[in-house]
Formats: structure tokens, C-alpha cells, sequence
């Protein structure tokens, strides 16, 4: 049985709250999602990505 790749992503949001709210809702929504990182805004977002 083949495993399905991981989906990975990277949280993006001004917001410190905003940020913990959706970890927490996408903990609960899909258990299979690897957050790699955090940024508080797009442009640190793009460096992260890179």
C-alpha cells in the first residue's frame, strides 16, 4: 500500500491569534497536515518558502 504525500504548509497571518486558531482547526480538519512554519506577514512568509 502506497503512502499519500504529506501535505506541508506554511501559516501566514498578523495575527498571533489568528495564527493559533487556524493550527487548531487544521489539527482537528486534517490530522495529515505538517505546518513547517510561521510568518506574521507575506513577506517573511516568502522568505520562509524559499
Amino acid at each position: 500500500m502506497q503512502n499519500e504525500p504529506q501535505l506541508t504548509t506554511i501559516i501566514i497571518d498578523d495575527s498571533p491569534q489568528a495564527r493559533r486558531l487556524l493550527r487548531l482547526m487544521l489539527a482537528e480538519l486534517m490530522p495529515d497536515i505538517q505546518i513547517v512554519a510561521e510568518a506574521s506577514n507575506g513577506r517573511e512568509g516568502f522568505e520562509l518558502a524559499k
